[in-house]
C-alpha cells in the first residue's frame, strides 16, 4: 500500500470516528441518561442525629423527591439490644413494591426518637430505600456515639 492511500484511510478513519463522537455525545437519550443518574445513598437519605436530653436522641432522615425507606428496614441498637423507638414522627405509606409486594414505606421526612443508656457508648443504626425509578440501595448503616451528639 502506497503512502497516499495509508494517509487516505487514516483520514477517512479519523473523519469516521470524529462524525461518530459527535452524533454519540450529542445523543438526547444519552443527555436524558445523565439527568436520571442515581444519587448516593447519603444524598438520597439525608441523615442527622441530635440529642434530646440525657438519655434520648432523635435520628432523622430527610428524603430527597421520589426516594423513601421501608419501615420494616429500620434497625437501632447498642450493645446488641435493639432500641424501640418512643415516638415515630411521619407516616407509613403503604405502596406495592416490585422487590418486597405490599409494605409501607416513608417519604419526605421520617425522625424516630429513641430512649438510650447513660452509659451507651456507641449506637449501630441500618436502614434501607429505593427510588420510585425501581433503584434499590443495599442496607445502609452509620455508628453514632451519643457522647457526641449535639442539641437539638
Amino acid at each position: 500500500m502506497t503512502s497516499a492511500i495509508k494517509i487516505l484511510l487514516r483520514f477517512v478513519f479519523m473523519l469516521f470516528i470524529s462524525s461518530y463522537a459527535s452524533v454519540a455525545f450529542s445523543n438526547p437519550l444519552l443527555k436524558q441518561l445523565e439527568k436520571q443518574s442515581v444519587l448516593s445513598a447519603d444524598e438520597a437519605f439525608i441523615f442527622s442525629a441530635h440529642k434530646l436530653d440525657e438519655g434520648s436522641m432523635i435520628l432523622t432522615w430527610t428524603l430527597k423527591e421520589n426516594c423513601f425507606l421501608y419501615e420494616n428496614k429500620f434497625k437501632v441498637d447498642s450493645d446488641d439490644i435493639e432500641l424501640e423507638p418512643f415516638e415515630v414522627i411521619g407516616e407509613a405509606v403503604e405502596i406495592q413494591d416490585i422487590y418486597f409486594g405490599e409494605v409501607k414505606v416513608y417519604f419526605n421526612l421520617i425522625s424516630k426518637k429513641y430512649k438510650f443508656q447513660d452509659e451507651t457508648n456507641e449506637i449501630n443504626i441500618t436502614y434501607q430505600g429505593c427510588n420510585e425509578k425501581g433503584f434499590c440501595y443495599p442496607p445502609i448503616s452509620k455508628k453514632i456515639k451519643p457522647k457526641n451528639l449535639n442539641y437539638l
